[in-house]
């Protein structure tokens, strides 16, 4: 996936193409945790997620080891980051989150001169908006959405995939 701002057609089918493959992995009882747009290439008009080598998913209940590269952590959520035992799909909803916030502002959500303020940006606060760092309107669904992927609390962030997949259709939609 090419480097930000997207427009919001330009994103559109790419995060809806990620959003059902990640429904597809939760359905088998796994879950990707290594989301990051670099994973996310064009092919034949649609968006599909490479595998990363040496990796593989991790069941929903079999969390005992996670190899992480530095820049994962922009897109990893907070529970993840902490190194929580209690991990569950909507840390690859908070993924997709930021991939939509980092191709559309063209920035990531939480900046820092190095991984580790990085890191404590994001577990000390809220998301800021597309609007702040971007610096342009966005509609409110597209913050919504955004904002609703990106909750630092994973009980505020959408319940499912399957929600998540709704939400960004209605965005797209509206637009």
């Amino acid at each position: 996936m090419k480097a930000g701002p997207l427009t919001l057609d330009e994103l559109g089918p790419i995060l809806s193409d990620v959003i059902d493959e990640v429904a597809a992995t939760h359905a088998r009882g796994e879950i990707d945790r290594g989301l990051r747009p670099s994973r996310v290439v064009l092919e034949g008009g649609r968006a599909r997620l490479v595998p990363e080598p040496n990796r593989k998913l991790a069941a929903l209940d079999d969390l005992d080891s996670f190899n992480v590269t530095i820049g994962s952590f922009t897109f990893m959520a907070p529970e993840l980051v902490r190194g929580s035992a209690n991990v569950d799909g909507r840390a690859d909803i908070y993924a997709i989150g930021a991939i939509a916030f980092s191709a559309l502002a063209g920035k990531t959500p939480f900046d820092g001169h190095n991984a580790l303020t990085r890191i404590a940006l994001k577990l000390d606060r809220p998301a800021p908006t597309l609007e702040e760092i971007a610096g342009r309107a966005f509609p409110p669904l597209v913050e919504s959405f955004v904002a609703t992927a990106l909750a630092r609390d994973r009980d505020a962030r959408y319940p499912s995939i399957g929600v998540m997949r709704e939400a960004w259709r209605l965005v797209c939609s509206a637009e």
